[in-house]
């Protein structure tokens, strides 16, 4: 079953890509409810091996993601979608990772 993301978790303070600056997605499947939380990485290749994952957007359509790999092996995943100037990924409630933002500045 597909799975909607609900949430993301992103760095504190990292001002690059900022795809790659989530760290973690909340999801909730269809039809079961069931929940959890996954990596980047988990979502990545959950995607690529042929799992459905979508975003709402404003107007409560269902944007699918699919993924990208970036030189040097860095893997997130995007919208399906044309719309360049409006991103349902980014525009989820966000929660900061704090024991990553630590990693970061130590």
């Amino acid at each position: 079953m597909p799975i909607r993301i609900t949430a993301t978790v992103k760095r504190e303070g990292y001002r690059g890509n900022p795809y790659t600056s989530i760290t973690h997605f909340e999801w909730m499947e269809d039809g079961t409810g069931n929940t959890g939380t996954w990596t980047r990485e988990n979502m990545y290749y959950w995607i690529k091996n042929g799992g459905k994952a979508y975003v709402e957007d404003e107007d409560g359509n269902k944007v699918p993601l699919t993924t990208v790999k970036k030189i040097f092996g860095i893997r997130y995943v995007v919208e399906k979608t044309e719309a360049k100037n409006v991103s349902p990924l980014l525009n989820l409630k966000i929660k900061e990772d704090k024991i990553a933002a630590s990693a970061i500045t130590s």
